[in-house]
């Protein structure tokens, strides 16, 4: 193969990442409903996780993390605001700053979460050796370090 030419198996490879992270994404929003809460989509525990890690984020880090429009986080926003597992701060330093931070109740839940996440792991790389395991976590963060440092032309 020449240099600069991709062959067809390259070519079906993000065709197969999309295939995969669509169904990834169903099965966690079928888990998430029926186990943890129906009022969340896999947004909401995106955000809740994102929030359980680092402990708080503006608004912009969450748009970012989720490639979300401005209105969808907002409305992402209200209703984990509503159901009462977030709560807003604005920045005393600079007012135009929002810090969204988790409620301490919602810890048992996101336990829930992060197990339904590892079981539904565990079910999908059932196949793999942990040898198979780990070079596909290695790989997988090459490409993931590769697609943060595309920038739209």
């Amino acid at each position: 193969m020449k240099q600069g030419e991709s062959s067809l198996d390259d070519k079906a490879l993000f065709f197969q990442i999309s295939v995969i992270n669509k169904a990834v994404q169903r099965l966690l929003e079928r888990q998430l409903k029926s186990e943890l809460d129906a009022n969340l989509s896999v947004s909401h525990a995106d955000i809740l996780m994102y929030l359980n890690l680092y402990r708080q984020a503006t608004v912009t880090e969450l748009r970012e993390f989720l490639g979300v429009t401005k209105s969808t986080m907002t409305v992402l926003l209200k209703k984990l605001e509503n159901l009462q597992y977030i709560r807003r701060e604005v920045d005393e330093t600079d007012r135009r700053k929002t810090w969204i931070y988790l409620r301490a109740p919602l810890q048992p839940k996101l336990g829930k979460a992060r197990d339904i996440g590892e079981e539904l792991t565990e079910q999908v790389l059932k196949d793999l050796t942990a040898s198979e395991r780990k070079e596909l976590a290695r790989l997988l963060a090459k490409v993931r370090a590769g697609v943060e440092h595309i920038e739209v032309k």
